[in-house]
């Protein structure tokens, strides 16, 4: 079992790239805006350089309030340690940015209000 999804995964990185080359369109690099991404959720805890990240996935989806514009984010699950030094515990978060714009980040309450909507185009599959 194990084989067979190492081996499915493998043909997914081996087809993903060549499925855009044959269509003339060169498949999208993210590595810049999730290096930039994580450092800006990283940005707010008091020890950024524990923050630890599971479940990370990029979306796309249309902002309705820049004219449907897509918005690019980061989504997954972030933990990062507390004034006394244990981990809290992961909890989801969101980190998009619009074209040429600034980062914003959405953590706590405010994730479920924009989950829906921002994490639901998947781009990437778990980063």
């Amino acid at each position: 079992m194990t084989r067979r999804i190492a081996g499915a995964a493998v043909l997914a990185l081996i087809f993903s790239p060549m499925a855009a080359w044959c269509q003339g369109t060169k498949a999208p690099d993210y590595t810049r805006f999730v290096v930039e991404a994580k450092a800006e959720i990283a940005r707010g805890f008091k020890d950024p350089a524990s923050v630890q990240y599971r479940d990370l996935f990029i979306s796309v989806t249309p902002n309705p309030a820049e004219d449907n514009k897509p918005r690019t984010a980061l989504c997954g699950q972030i933990n990062a340690k507390n004034s006394y030094g244990g981990y809290v515990g992961f909890q989801r978060f969101i980190v998009f940015q619009m074209p040429g714009g600034p980062y914003e980040r959405v953590t706590g309450d405010m994730v479920d209000l924009f989950w829906g909507a921002t994490c639901a185009q998947t781009v990437t599959k778990r980063l």
